[in-house]
């Protein structure tokens, strides 16, 4: 059966000669991947190239719930991007959530919530004027309340230290190394009580900004054991260091 569905463009990898497998996370169905059919001629080339990081999309697919890979019948732009894919630190903020996300992740849970959060955070990247310096800072602590894993308290005058392996702010320094120091979990308060749309009014600087987003992954891992490798992790980072 035929079913439409608004769809966000997380990664696509080549299948053959003529093919591409592409995961996307949709509103209807959750994570999906899809086999897709390329031609050779210069309009289906066109057509590929909307099949990038974070691009949505308005697909038609033929759904069966058992099949590993959907078919498509057909898809389009549902929305255009004026920056994204002409500004090299948007589309490497862009690269690395959609590697984020496609390995984070569980194939067929549909979230409304989620594909709208997803949805309207790719928007405000795209529009955004000011400092993206932060906004993925914001999108990762933003995402973990969506995925069952956001901190259970906030930072006070004696809970200071982020425990990572308890998912919360404690009194005094645990006895393991996976916790954020004072000034990092001060910066990481910050960073929760924020949305991607306001993440430019907080300061940090480039090292302690590379440090935070190392520990949000790090935190994500030891809750989620996912994601493992992440190979645009170097790109931004090198990116955002000014």
């Amino acid at each position: 059966m035929i079913k439409d569905t608004k769809a966000i463009v997380l990664s696509r990898i080549k299948y053959s000669d003529n093919g591409l497998i592409v995961s996307a996370y949709t509103e209807e169905f959750g994570l999906l991947s899809f086999l897709i059919y390329v031609g050779k001629s210069k309009a289906v080339r066109a057509k590929q190239n909307l099949l990038q990081p974070l691009f949505l999309l308005d697909m038609q697919i033929y759904h069966k719930e058992k099949n590993s890979l959907q078919k498509v019948k057909n898809y389009a732009l549902e929305l255009p991007f004026s920056e994204i894919p002409f500004d090299i630190k948007k589309r490497g903020i862009a690269f690395f959530l959609a590697e984020f996300l496609v390995k984070t992740l569980r194939e067929n849970e549909k979230d409304a919530k989620l594909f709208s959060f997803l949805h309207n955070s790719i928007q405000i990247l795209d529009a955004t004027q000011g400092s993206i310096a932060n906004f993925h800072l914001a999108f990762l602590a933003s995402l973990s309340k969506f995925l069952g894993i956001f901190p259970e308290n906030k930072i006070s005058a004696t809970e200071k230290i982020f425990d990572i392996r308890l998912g919360k702010f404690i009194i005094g320094k645990p006895q393991h190394k996976d916790y954020l120091p004072a000034e990092l979990s001060l910066l990481f308060s910050q960073i929760l009580g924020s949305s991607v749309s306001a993440s430019d009014t907080i300061k940090i600087d480039a090292y302690a900004r590379q440090e935070l987003l190392q520990k949000l992954i790090d935190y994500y891992y030891y809750h989620l054991e996912r994601p493992k490798q992440l190979k645009s992790l170097d790109v931004l980072k090198a990116l955002m260091q000014g």
